[in-house]
Parts: structure tokens; sequence; C-alpha cells
């Protein structure tokens, strides 16, 4: 895929890249997404045009993903996993700001919450020092309660730190660029494709909360073989088992690597903040308990998440 998010307007320059942690040298890690304002807009609402020229990744149905929404202007992703909660990456919005999120004909007012940890002045400049301001890179929006969502299956957090292993093989979904380099071709069309992991946060490293995956090494997924992210992907959901049976949200689109030529090369590696994880967990438990709503695999009792 080079794969996954956008929007259907033109695309914008991406964000300016920097020194990657951990990238070998000459290698880059940029955001994954496009610069400008979010609103929010679910599939089924969309007006997306087909292009068959895909390349790393597969054409899904945009309608079996009902509670994934797509950014306009701003080339990101979210995901309802409430009828009043959207997980994206943070990002991709402002802190303690309002988007708009357009879902079953209704246009929706929220306001999004950074996790704590997370700051973007470290987006371009990651080192080991500050690996926790970058790999915090969660948002969650809380939707008004008069605009609250019905008639939908919600996203599904998955839960326990173990829940994904290296080698595993992870489901990319989104709207970005359709090759190997960073360019508009195929942007703002929804496909799929497989990730192998090739590393996981650890207790060693307490303050990562990066899944890294390699799209070498997931041949063996046939059509939907290795994809990575690219600018417009960002805040997408990344999904576990790669099967769509019992898929859960196991982190959130955050970052991809690219050879540092002028091409913008991908190198394949891209880095996914991990729901999973302690500093994940904590933050979603204490605010679903503070806002007094909830979150499909967070809360207990949860209704019309996805099975």
């Amino acid at each position: 895929m080079g794969v996954l998010v956008g929007a259907t307007v033109a695309i914008a320059q991406p964000a300016p890249q920097g020194p990657g942690l951990n990238a070998p040298a000459g290698k880059s890690v940029q955001s994954a997404r496009q610069a400008g304002k979010p609103d929010f807009t679910s599939l089924g609402d969309a007006a997306l045009t087909p292009n068959p020229q895909v390349a790393r990744g597969v054409l899904v149905d945009p309608l079996q993903w009902p509670a994934t929404l797509i950014s306009q202007p701003s080339g990101c992703t979210a995901t309802f996993v409430g009828s009043r909660v959207i997980l994206t990456a943070a990002h991709c919005v402002g802190h303690n700001q309002p988007v708009t999120a357009h879902i079953r004909g209704r246009t929706r007012n929220a306001v999004c919450e950074h996790h704590p940890n997370y700051s973007a002045e470290f987006d371009n400049k990651r080192t080991d020092a500050n690996w926790d301001k970058t790999s915090a890179d969660y948002a969650i929006c809380l939707v008004d309660a008069g605009d609250a969502v019905t008639g939908v299956k919600f996203g599904v957090i998955g839960a326990g730190p173990d829940l994904v292993k290296k080698n595993a093989a992870v489901r990319l979904l989104g709207f970005g660029c359709s090759g190997d380099a960073i360019s508009p071709d195929g942007y703002g069309v929804l496909r799929t494709a497989a990730a192998k992991v090739v590393e996981v946060p650890t207790a060693a490293r307490p303050n990562n909360n990066y899944i890294i995956t390699d799209w070498q090494g997931s041949e063996s997924f046939k059509d939907a073989v290795g994809g990575a992210l690219c600018p417009g992907d960002s805040g997408g959901a990344v999904y576990w088992p790669f099967s769509n049976t019992g898929r859960r949200i196991v982190g959130v689109n955050s970052r991809t690597q690219t050879k540092g030529d002028q091409a913008q090369t991908l190198t394949g590696i891209s880095y996914l903040s991990s729901t999973l994880t302690p500093t994940a967990t904590s933050f979603l438990v204490n605010w679903a308990a503070l806002n007094n709503v909830e979150i499909c695999g967070i809360t207990a009792g949860a209704q019309d998440c996805r099975q």
C-alpha cells in the first residue's frame, strides 16, 4: 500500500521530515498525515471514487468498515469505538479542540484530547530520550451527548499487552497512497494490507508504545501482501488478527519511514502506537470513567460493539 487514509480533496504537502528514531543512516521517519484541519466523514457518507491502480494493498468495501472515518481535508483516519467516542492519532487533531464527524447522515460535534505524554514538539526530533512523547500518539474525542451515534457496530479495542507478538501479522487499513513512494496516487481509496510485526513494546522500555512493522515477510497473505503507512494514513486503526473474525484494534497508525531520497521512497517500516500498553490502557480507562461513556473493549457492558 504505501497504504492508508485520506480524503477526496487534493493531496496536501507532507509534514516535514526529520531523523528517524532508530532509523538506518540516511533514512527518515515522518508523520503519516497531511496538513489541514480535520473534519471526519464515515465511509458510508463519503463519495469515494474507486481507483483500480492499487499497489501493495487491495481494495475493500467501505461499507464493511462502518465505524471508520476519513478526514477532509487533513488526510487522517479515525474510528468510532463507542457511540460517543472517536479514536485517532494525537498529531491529527488539536488538544482540547473541536472536530466534526459526519456519520449516518448527520454531522456530530466532538472535542478531542491528547494522551498527556504526547508532545508535538518532538515529532521530528525523535531520540530515545523523548520516545514516550512521540509514541503516545493517541487522541480520543468526546462526541456531544445529543450527537451520540446509533445503528453502527463500533470498533473494539483489544486487551492485554501481549496480545500482539513479534512476527505476527497485523492489518493496516486506510486511504493514503498506493505505491512504494509518497505520492497522491491512490489517495482517497480504502485499502487493506498485512504487515509483519518486527518489534513490540517491552517492559525493558516502558516508555515505548510503538509496534513496528515491515512489509517484508508478509508475502503469505497473497493479494494483501505487505503494506506500509504513508502520509494520509495517520490515526487509522490497526487490527489483529489479520482475518476479519474477532478482529480487535491494537494500535493507531502513527508514522512511516522513508529512504530520505528525493522520491520519498518508503522503506516499508511503519510505527504504530499500540493501544495495548499500560500507557494507553490507563488513559482510555480513566478517560471513559471521567466522561461517563462506553468504549468497546475497555468498558464492561459497552453496547453495539463489533463481534
